[in-house]
């Protein structure tokens, strides 16, 4: 996929880049700092780049009236944000249709006032890599698969949206990690699995396409039967017992459990599992016998073959 922005008075592309579309999961990300100070307009700002993902975050400040234009070619899902002193903090989304196979590209155009101050962020995902987060998060490809519906209603990169404080406190995370010195992949990916929830949701609210069943559950006990499952990974209470111990039904837990979480609780708890499997071999360096162990597999075989199957590849190469 190739992206490129530019500073339409100056007619110079701010970034120009090729990003290869394959998902690696073991190679790492490159990092830039850079800095435009061209007359009238400063601008600083942090790249992320690497195979299947970019991520640019700028902050800019104009003595005169400018416009700001992004394109993306390719099979990408994007999201732009934009916040301004004059204005609350708005995004854009575009998105690739399922089975879509087509070469495509989409662009925004953005003016910004003269004697401005704003902040942007763009963070685009190859079709490759944004497949990849949703195999892994079950919530992620439920709540993707109903997005499919808001193109019908003419959802796309020329139109923008007010964001949700809770969009709005994930951005200001993500705006965070790309500022910082080292780029831990994981994090990264919880952070883009999180943004892209909310952007569900946001738009979800936007076009009342998906309901607010919050007043027939009980939040507080499901929330409360999450935490015992992320508490608990390595000998987990059954679903009978975790329903006792938040004084719900087994049936009601379940069924609650699925449409307010969008995943089944066996599903969740392979999730968090798998999840925490991972940072123990990568950052803690346990042998695939202890990680076994403490994510409450009796046997590392039925371990390995759990992993592989979330995952795609064996935890041994992880280790190699």
């Amino acid at each position: 996929m190739l992206i490129k922005s530019k500073i339409i008075e100056l007619n110079k592309w701010m970034f120009l880049e090729e990003i290869q579309d394959q998902y690696l999961p073991y190679q790492s990300f490159d990092r830039n700092q850079l800095e435009l100070n061209s007359g009238p307009i400063k601008i600083t700002n942090n790249q992320i780049k690497g195979n299947g993902l970019f991520i640019w975050y700028g902050r800019m400040s104009f003595e005169s009236a400018v416009h700001f234009h992004t394109e993306t070619i390719g099979e990408a899902i994007s999201i732009q944000l934009f916040s301004s002193s004059n204005e609350n903090m708005l995004f854009s989304y575009d998105s690739y249709k399922e089975n879509q196979c087509n070469r495509r590209s989409f662009s925004s155009l953005q003016h910004l006032d003269k004697n401005d101050e704003c902040d942007f962020l763009i963070v685009v995902l190859s079709r490759h890599y944004f497949k990849n987060l949703l195999e892994r998060n079950e919530k992620l490809r439920i709540n993707f698969l109903q997005s499919q519906s808001f193109e019908k209603d003419g959802l796309g990169a020329n139109s923008n949206y007010l964001a949700n404080s809770e969009f709005q406190h994930i951005i200001k995370v993500l705006i965070d990690f790309v500022s910082r010195d080292v780029i831990d992949r994981n994090l990264l990916d919880e952070i883009l699995i999180n943004l892209f929830q909310e952007n569900y949701k946001n738009l979800g609210i936007v076009y009342n396409n998906i309901p607010d069943s919050a007043s027939q559950i009980d939040i507080s006990k499901l929330e409360k039967a999450k935490q015992i499952l992320e508490e608990n990974i390595s000998n987990p209470p059954t679903q009978k017992e975790l329903a006792e111990e938040v004084f719900m039904s087994e049936s009601k837990l379940r069924k609650d459990f699925k449409q307010h979480y969008g995943i089944t609780i066996h599903d969740f708890l392979t999730q968090i599992r798998m999840q925490k499997a991972r940072i123990y071999l990568l950052i803690d360096q346990l042998t695939v016998y202890e990680v076994a162990s403490l994510t409450g597999y009796g046997h590392q075989n039925n371990f390995s073959y759990a992993f592989k199957k979330f995952f795609g590849y064996s935890p041994s190469d992880l280790k190699a």
